[in-house]
């Protein structure tokens, strides 16, 4: 009879072990299932078009859906198969054009969501969504949804949905600055499929195309935006730096910084005193992003150095009291393999920066997901809506600005903050709770309280003794000029020795020749 009781306590500790694992984990497998396949014509770098497929694929993603992204010449029959929720055509040049006829056969055929973006809408697509088209030309459009108008750049043509079904949606409107001229729906749906003839990279057009997609997958959830500074670096000005988060703790404004570090020379004074800058930006509330490193060099066989790089990254932060929240990368790293697993896939709290400088080490454009990724908007960006209190986020968004170098930059990005009047989202107060497990470090965040390795840390003014140590293997080689910093002071310092040697080899010449004149 024992016997039984005990088998049934265990039992039920079971249980409640699992429910309280699914629960912790609820977030992380919302659409992580889910694939997308996004296939585009071209990325026409001449007009900067490759930024809005980085744009697309980050707001996806901070959907939590994983996407794989196809050139359409790189398309074979069967791609596209059931294991994808959804497939988004994407047309970037309209010169161009979609030439794979298998890619359009399949596409026709799949019976899951399916997105056109840009132009190019085909006669078999426009079918299926049971929509009669027009080509307009010639015109300058206004943006209008609701809440916020936007005037766009001027446009060549623009293909617009004329007559729609009566079960359609229409996500925004477009009109036209002339009077007595007809307008049109901006973004149409129609059952699963959705027509967004242009995606920007900010302002307006970007919030009805992040609209039209949540929309489309049936969800209406709204974020609050994490206002984050970033361009934080142990080289910046500190005092500014702290200025700048106390600022935000006593206008009852949270907030997060992206930082990039180092993982050599930390038992350095200049080391001591960036992680004391942190230490206070953790004590004004403000939570820490660890940002990737610059590319420079590395190849696909590094990826122990880089995992090893990170591991000495939280390991001598966690040595100084600085406890981050999760990592920052360019979306290029959730695009690369060995970047992806060596760094972001230790974290399950990330924040996807636009690509600037992009260096892959093994390309796989199979991008996975978090328990939340931050879609990262530059918050200039937004300025040119009528009512930023009036934006609807549609995904987990950080709204970024880079740290002020200067006092009358601190003046600048303060009234920016103060014009965008958008309830910020607090960290603390939504109950966040991240981890980041690297080496046998464990860092967690939960509800603005922060555990190393399980135990609670209270974030001290001064540096508390060294209690983590580092169990991965020292490196005697440099990661191959990871950072780009490291490559310019060498080259600085050399054009200096050159230019030091050669005055020394002309005074030493003018000796020379003064020696026959006498």
């Amino acid at each position: 009879m024992h016997k039984i009781k005990l088998y049934v306590v265990l039992l039920t500790a079971l249980l409640v072990l699992i429910l309280v694992n699914l629960n912790a984990n609820a977030q992380a497998t919302t659409n992580s299932g889910n694939k997308i396949m996004l296939v585009y014509d071209s990325k026409n770098t001449a007009d900067h078009d490759e930024k809005k497929i980085d744009t697309l694929q980050r707001i996806l993603t901070s959907m939590n859906f994983r996407v794989r992204t196809l050139k359409e010449s790189n398309y074979h029959g069967g791609m596209l198969n059931s294991s994808y929720t959804a497939v988004i055509t994407m047309v970037n040049w309209d010169e161009a054009g979609f030439t794979n006829h298998q890619f359009e056969s399949d596409r026709d055929n799949f019976t899951g969501y399916k997105i056109h973006i840009g132009a190019g809408l085909t006669n078999n697509e426009a079918t299926q969504m049971n929509v009669t088209t027009a080509r307009v030309h010639q015109q300058q459009f206004i943006l209008d949804d609701g809440d916020n108008q936007q005037i766009l750049p001027f446009s060549e043509s623009i293909t617009v949905i004329k007559k729609a079904p009566s079960g359609a949606q229409p996500i925004g409107e477009l009109k036209t600055q002339q009077q007595n001229q007809k307008n049109y729906s901006f973004s149409t749906i129609v059952g699963k499929n959705a027509y967004i003839p242009e995606i920007a990279n900010n302002g307006l057009e970007l919030m009805v195309a992040e609209s039209t997609l949540s929309q489309l997958f049936g969800d209406n959830s709204q974020y609050k935006p994490l206002l984050t500074f970033t361009n934080v670096s142990p080289y910046v000005n500190l005092k500014l730096l702290v200025k700048t988060s106390k600022y935000c703790s006593d206008h009852n404004i949270p907030f997060a910084i992206s930082t990039v570090t180092v993982d050599k020379n930390t038992e350095l004074q200049a080391y001591k005193r960036f992680t004391t800058a942190l230490r206070k930006v953790e004590n004004y509330g403000g939570v820490i992003f660890v940002q990737a490193p610059t590319i420079g060099g590395a190849t696909k066989d590094d990826g122990p150095e880089l995992s090893q790089m990170f591991t000495k990254y939280f390991v001598s932060f966690a040595n100084n009291q600085v406890f981050p929240v999760g990592i920052s990368a360019q979306n290029f790293w959730n695009q690369d393999t060995v970047l992806r697993n060596n760094s972001l896939a230790k974290a399950d709290h990330w924040l996807l920066l636009p690509n600037t400088d992009v260096t892959y080490l093994k390309q796989d454009n199979n991008s996975r997901t978090a328990v939340q990724s931050l879609f990262a908007l530059p918050a200039s960006s937004i300025n040119s809506m009528k009512n930023t209190s009036k934006i609807k986020f549609n995904v987990p968004t950080a709204l970024t600005i880079s740290i002020p170098e200067s006092n009358s930059q601190l003046q600048t990005d303060k009234k920016e903050i103060d014009s965008l009047q958008t309830d910020w989202l607090s960290p603390k107060n939504e109950r966040w709770q991240t981890r980041i497990h690297s080496g046998s470090t464990t860092v967690e965040y939960r509800s603005g309280k922060y555990y190393l390795n399980k135990e609670y840390e209270k974030i001290k003014n001064k540096t508390s003794t060294f209690h983590v140590k580092d169990n991965g293997q020292t490196s005697n080689t440099i990661f191959k000029r990871f950072f780009k910093i490291q490559g310019l002071i060498l080259a600085v310092f050399f054009i200096l020795v050159s230019l030091i040697l050669t005055v020394f080899i002309l005074i030493g010449r003018r000796i020379y020749r003064n020696m026959f004149k006498r």
